[in-house]
């Protein structure tokens, strides 16, 4: 649960983006894609991934744990393992996080509505809409040259 230093994008983004039936993008705690659920983590985020920075201006990041933690089941019981294999599915969650934000992109009535959740406000000024808009620009296309922002 620690930060170990990467950063995948804004919390708030990842928080407000959706999928592409509509849903959460973070429903079911990324389990979708193998990763566990972490139910002391507050932001939904599952086992192995963070949030550092300072309230409100988070990133959520990954671990090791993320790809190093399984969990099996024996007798009815649940058994958490430190550091085995995990088995996830790490290039399909990159490849929705970025059909999800090219979602947005593409359509401005769905970005206004991630533009509400991130800014906090139901009725954001153009000029915030305009920044965050170039900001996830830039973020995509940095996923489009091969360069995801994940650091």
């Amino acid at each position: 649960t620690q930060d170990q230093g990467s950063r995948i994008m804004p919390l708030s983004w990842l928080e407000a983006l959706k999928q592409s039936d509509g849903t959460p993008f973070l429903a079911d705690s990324l389990s979708r894609y193998g990763y566990l659920r972490n139910p002391a983590n507050s932001n939904g985020l599952p086992v192995g991934f963070t949030a550092s920075g300072p309230q409100g201006n988070q990133f959520a990041g990954m671990t090791c744990a993320a790809c190093h933690t399984r969990q099996i089941s024996a007798d009815g019981k649940e058994y958490r393992i430190d550091g085995g294999p995990a088995i996830v599915d790490f290039q399909t969650f990159l490849v929705d996080l970025r059909a999800a934000v090219r979602g947005i992109l593409h359509d401005d009535t769905a970005f206004l509505t991630f533009a509400r959740a991130v800014l906090g406000v139901p009725a954001p000024k153009p000029g915030d809409v305009a920044e965050l808009r170039e900001n996830v620009q830039a973020w995509y296309n940095l996923c489009l040259s091969g360069s995801l922002p994940i650091t």
